[in-house]
């Protein structure tokens, strides 16, 4: 079984989370959109916290092997209550990731190496898959990133208009991203 255990300094770790202190914008709020969750991963000494249009990236120690998602509440609950120990120590182990003296369930994917190699023309499935799977540095040096973002603004738009056009038989965006959140995992899955 891999350890998941990184270390952060306390200074940089309040000072990063301070980014979150208002939670979801009010432009998210009014949409009560539920596509966005708060990530964080760690990759090449970089600790990278992410939600919405936020990114935070701490200098880290340790160990780790996938992203875990969660609910970014838990960001904004961090930024006001800051984390006293130092260093913070963050882990993650079956279902649960671990951020000083706060436990919460989390999505844990474990990093799928070499995928981003793999795959020369990515469909949009392979594109969140990959940013789900991926480290961040990974990401950006091959211009998936830049793609993710491009997709994201896809399915919003394709997730609003299925919607309307399926009013009549009570299909709601909710539904739609349920189904398209089985097919990411069922790519990641594919990956393995």
């Amino acid at each position: 079984m891999q350890k998941n255990e990184i270390f952060v300094e306390l200074l940089e770790f309040n000072a990063g989370m301070k980014l979150f202190k208002n939670g979801m914008s009010k432009k998210s709020k009014a949409k009560k959109q539920k596509i966005e969750k708060a990530m964080l991963a760690f990759d090449h000494g970089f600790l990278t916290i992410e939600c919405n249009d936020k990114t935070t990236v701490m200098n880290a120690k340790g160990e780790w092997h996938g992203k875990a998602e969660f609910s970014e509440n838990i960001l904004s609950a961090l930024s006001l209550v800051p984390a006293n120990s130092n260093p913070v120590v963050i882990s993650y182990s079956s279902g649960k990731l671990k951020i000083d003296r706060l436990n919460v369930t989390c999505d844990w994917v474990s990093s799928s190496q070499g995928m981003i190699d793999k795959l020369n023309n990515p469909s949009l499935l392979d594109i969140f898959a990959m940013w789900r799977t991926q480290p961040v540095l990974e990401l950006k040096r091959s211009g998936i990133d830049k793609q993710y973002k491009l997709a994201q603004q896809k399915m919003k738009r394709s997730l609003v208009n299925a919607a309307k056009r399926l009013d009549g038989f009570e299909v709601t965006e909710d539904d739609l991203l349920s189904l398209i959140e089985l097919k990411i995992k069922s790519k990641i899955d594919s990956f393995k």
